[in-house]
């Protein structure tokens, strides 16, 4: 905008033309206009390809053509309006490509506009039509024209009309525990840019955290609230971040939590794990790097109620690691225990000797989960010819040699890693 203003004063003849394509912050779009009108040109906005090929060729029509001559045109809405409410405008223009209808604020300049709908896309000439807008998200007086970006002036017609303001609450308690979802009755206005949901307590109004839109006129909803404790509102926001229409205080307060294991457990091995603590869809209880982000894991399980009990698989690199309950995901860990992993060690005990096909029970020792396999590889590799999952209970597992003679090695894998062989010869 300040380069337009400072090229015109200094005499140079400069003429810019600007497309505004996909730009949906006003002030952005303020800039934009403010470099077109700077140096006497035209600001045409497009948020798709049908309206951005209109107003290119608006752009093009207004630097090469003749000046389009008069025309006139009207609007007028349908009903009474109120806040974000849809509203049928009835309309009669040129239709020149790249000309629309929209509300804006009264006495704004002519390229101001809020809502908007292009009419003229691929026709010229005297039209009529009717077309919805949603009328602004502020109460009291609003202007709906018809433009025509290629004339000057651009606004065909004009009429000044009232917008009502709605009626909004937010009820919900007073306090709530981080990780457990909370009720909230929300009535106010519906549309599908509105949302409910807590944002930090005075922070912007385009803050937000866990959210939902409205489902009516009144909305029950279920939130997860945040999990850092703290002062919170629960808001009611127009158009995604237009008008904050009604706010509830909240207080979010920390969940009691706790998770306990082994002090000490083998790679690989299952451990049983007890937690406590609050229930959703998005926590999860399990290991994590010693140390590490909120968003770090191993194998985990999700909370099954007040209480869970469960197993999990050790880590299978030895190590220093927490069992953890993490709530969201990874947006808070509420209670952890340092666990120590020690190297995974393994003991097959098995005839040296064997005829092919023969039926033998392997004896072992070792870490245990459904995920390891115990089987008969070739000598020195991990090609596997058949296996048996390593069980959670017992001590042997049943597996046939080979059909061919030959050397090979009957292993202990976990996660892809032999850490036991037992030679044997089938013959």
């Amino acid at each position: 905008c300040a380069v337009g203003a400072e090229l015109e004063k200094s005499g140079v003849d400069f003429t810019a033309h600007v497309v505004g394509f996909d730009v949906s912050d006003p002030k952005h779009q303020a800039q934009l206009r403010c470099l077109a009108e700077n140096t006497g040109g035209r600001y045409f906005n497009a948020r798709n390809a049908d309206e951005l090929g209109a107003a290119i060729e608006g752009a093009v029509s207004v630097s090469t053509e003749p000046p389009p001559a008069p025309a006139t045109a009207t609007v007028a809405a349908q009903g009474a309006l109120t806040i974000t409410s849809e509203v049928q405008v009835a309309w009669t223009g040129p239709e020149d490509r790249g000309d629309y209808v929209t509300f804006a604020p009264v006495g704004s300049k002519d390229g101001a506009y809020l809502d908007y709908e292009t009419v003229g896309l691929k026709t010229k000439g005297n039209g009529k039509g009717t077309i919805t807008l949603r009328a602004p998200a502020e109460a009291g007086p609003v202007e709906l024209r018809y433009v025509s970006p290629i004339r000057k002036p651009s606004v065909l017609a004009r009429v000044v009309l009232e917008v009502g303001d709605a009626e909004a609450s937010i009820e919900a308690p007073d306090t709530v525990p981080t990780g457990s979802k909370v009720k909230i009755t929300a009535r106010g206005p519906v549309g599908k840019y509105h949302w409910i949901g807590f944002a930090p307590k005075g922070s912007p109004i385009t803050a937000y955290l866990q959210y939902a839109r409205p489902t009516g006129p009144v909305s029950e909803i279920e939130l997860m609230p945040p999990s850092e404790p703290g002062d919170y509102e629960l808001r009611y926001v127009l158009n995604e971040r237009e008008r904050i229409i009604a706010t509830r205080p909240v207080k979010v307060v920390a969940s009691a939590a706790s998770v306990s294991g082994p002090a000490t457990a083998m790679a690989g091995d299952t451990v049983k794990v007890t937690a406590s603590g609050p229930e959703g869809s998005g926590h999860w209880i399990g290991f994590a790097p010693a140390g590490s982000d909120a968003g770090s894991y191993r194998d985990y399980v999700r909370p099954q109620g007040a209480t869970t009990e469960a197993t999990l698989m050790a880590p299978t690199e030895a190590g220093d690691y927490e069992l953890r309950y993490v709530l969201n995901e990874r947006e808070k860990v509420v209670a952890s225990q340092p666990v120590k992993v020690t190297p995974a060690v393994a003991k097959l005990e098995a005839p040296a000797s064997l005829s092919p096909r023969q039926e033998v029970t392997v004896r072992f020792q070792g870490p245990r989960h459904n995920s390891h396999w115990i089987g008969f590889v070739k000598r020195d590799t991990l090609d596997y010819l058949n296996y048996a999952d390593v069980p959670l209970d017992g001590d042997t597992v049943a597996l046939r040699a080979p059909d061919d003679a030959g050397d090979y090695d009957i292993v202990f894998v976990v996660d892809k890693a032999a850490i036991a062989r037992h030679a044997v010869s089938v013959r």
